[in-house]
């Protein structure tokens, strides 16, 4: 039986995907009340996916997408420290925080 539990869980893997929710700003009066409801931020998530790497790529897309944002960045590592110091580190970049 341990053979068949490590054939399933090699199957699947876990990845962290790093997106950026966000919005442009429009000069137009109809966009104003929309534009105060989002909040630009950059977020991270754990996702299950295969070991392709297509696979991997649109997973972590679809990660992002449900959470209303774009990939920056898909980290295969565990810790999730690592993930936060690359989050942090994209977040100073696009939102230009010091």
């Amino acid at each position: 039986m341990k053979k068949k539990a490590n054939k399933q869980t090699s199957a699947a893997t876990f990845a962290w995907v790093v997106y950026f929710v966000g919005f442009e700003e429009d000069n137009k009066s109809d966009s104003a009340s929309l534009d105060a409801s989002i909040e630009p931020r950059v977020g991270y998530e754990k996702f299950e996916t295969s070991g392709n790497v297509e696979q991997q790529r649109q997973d972590a897309e679809m990660a992002a997408f449900l959470r209303g944002g774009q990939v920056l960045a898909v980290v295969d590592e565990d810790d999730e420290k690592i993930v936060q110091s690359v989050a942090g580190a994209l977040e100073k970049q696009i939102l230009r925080m010091r």
